[in-house]
């Protein structure tokens, strides 16, 4: 298990936890992909289920409260929670302004397990943006 996932653990205050992500392999790549369902498997107590649960959603929050920090972003929010969709023109604004905070937060090169918790985070939080095909990149 890699150290990122006993650092979320430690930082949510659920170190009990800590040996049974190790027994099942978690690490930060499984536990980025984590779903409700794993997660009950994962986690069968209720209460520490739902204080994981609490903490692990906050992810997809992260993501509001970068874009809620400009005027562009705002308006792409609008159009995401509105209109559940967003313009080519919006989706590069989106980009540029996660691309700046991490660059903010993390240096001039985060790293790719950096890049891909945020890409991670963003798809939680608006599903409508995840994109369907192998390569990733999006068509004109």
């Amino acid at each position: 298990m890699d150290s990122f996932v006993v650092d979320k653990l430690t930082q949510w205050q659920l170190t009990d936890l800590v040996d049974s992500f190790k027994d099942e392999g978690i690490d930060e790549e499984s536990f980025l992909l984590l779903d409700e369902g794993t997660i009950k498997q994962l986690i069968p107590k209720a209460g520490p289920r739902l204080k994981f649960l609490k903490n692990f959603s906050g992810f997809s929050q992260d993501i509001r409260q970068i874009l809620t920090g400009s005027t562009e972003g705002k308006l792409i929010l609008e159009s995401l929670d509105e209109e559940n969709v967003i313009t080519i023109k919006q989706r590069r604004c989106l980009v540029r302004i996660l691309v700046s905070h991490l660059v903010e937060k993390f240096g001039d090169s985060p790293t790719s397990e950096t890049k891909k918790s945020l890409a991670t985070a963003l798809i939680q939080a608006f599903p409508c943006l995840k994109d369907e095909s192998s390569s990733g990149t999006v068509s004109n």
